[in-house]
């Protein structure tokens, strides 16, 4: 596919264009259980531009698991939380809910040219199977997860690397779409401009505070989101 030079458009997954906490939150509460004999709801956590360890971290810290025995188990939670969570995506009943205008959101910036991709906190095979199962994945060139990066930071500078391979330079104008604070810092340091949703935990103030070029309630009214978006690849 031709894309437009110089262009990229990337979004954050969870609360951002879809929906998938009551997943994690059973996946969360099944890890912590098997691994630290404690109850930890994903409802507790905030996941919001978090990478996995960062989140499996804070639950420990939440329930008092010594550090001794998070550095020991980590891997072996964070193993089975993206293990159980596949297999919860992978059932016919799996609650997952694509959050409102995003799929049309993403046909508009796809009819127009502009390369898009996924910035995740979740592993990258979780991210894929929970976006083919929403019916999202054909509209991204590339996902960037959550174990190729320490935070969404360093996640940013990935999938820098993943446009140029696509477009055969470097995005001259990139905007990231999130929900939440922590990825209004990540757009900002990265000389991003940062659209907010307010799908998530943070509201439109917090959004906005946190250096937002624009903010929405959700993706729907797709003409001012589109709008609000192209004003900014200028």
């Amino acid at each position: 596919m031709g894309y437009k030079k110089g262009q990229l458009v990337l979004f954050d997954l969870d609360q951002t264009i879809v929906d998938a906490i009551p997943l994690y939150d059973r996946a969360c509460r099944r890890a912590f259980r098997e691994h630290f004999n404690v109850e930890c709801s994903a409802y507790e956590l905030d996941f919001a531009g978090k990478t996995m360890p960062a989140i499996i971290r804070e639950g420990c810290e939440k329930k008092g698991v010594p550090r001794t025995e998070y550095d020991a188990k980590a891997h072996l939670v964070i193993r089975d939380l993206i293990r159980y969570f596949d297999s919860y995506v992978s059932q016919k009943d799996s609650n997952i809910r694509v959050l409102p205008g995003a799929k049309e959101l993403l046909e508009a910036l796809s009819k127009k040219g502009i390369l898009l991709g996924i910035v995740t906190g979740s592993a990258e095979k979780s991210a894929n199977k929970l976006l083919f199962r929403a019916g999202l994945r054909r509209y991204f060139a590339f996902v960037v997860g959550g174990e190729r990066a320490a935070d969404k930071k360093q996640a940013a500078k990935e999938a820098l690397s993943e446009a140029k391979k696509a477009l055969g330079c470097f995005p001259k104008k990139v905007v990231f779409v999130g929900d939440s604070p922590r990825e209004a810092q990540v757009a900002k340091a990265e000389n991003f401009a940062f659209i907010g949703t307010a799908t998530g935990y943070h509201t439109k103030k917090q959004l906005k505070d946190a250096g937002a070029a624009f903010v929405f309630a959700d993706l729907s009214g797709t003409k001012k989101v589109l709008a609000a978006i192209l004003s900014q690849l200028k």
